[in-house]
């Protein structure tokens, strides 16, 4: 589990999302969605990853490190949240876009 999650921290962009290319990004790779920086939920997921590493922490008796991932997942959360939820449409964007792109 250790490995994944840091093979999944590797993958983070400067805004602390998993980038959606160069590690074998799915259907979008070769779309008119191009080019994008992240996808809602890629980086959903990487959320939950660290929640559920969380859980599992505080299941093996690391109380610490329990503690330390679950405010790391109520900040990224937060950040999820706020980078994706779009207010004028009351639902999640399912992309970022890059910069260069807008959106």
């Amino acid at each position: 589990m250790a490995k994944a999650y840091e093979f999944l921290r590797s993958t983070y962009d400067a805004n602390g999302f998993p980038k959606n290319f160069g590690v074998g990004h799915g259907w979008i790779e070769g779309g008119p969605m191009l080019p994008i920086e992240s996808e809602f939920y890629h980086s959903g997921l990487a959320v939950a990853a660290i929640r559920g590493l969380a859980h599992l922490s505080q299941l093996t008796g690391k109380e610490a490190e329990a503690k330390s991932l679950m405010q790391e997942f109520a900040k990224e959360q937060k950040q999820l949240n706020e980078a994706f939820w779009s207010p004028e449409k009351k639902v999640f964007s399912r992309l970022r876009w890059i910069a260069t792109i807008g959106g």
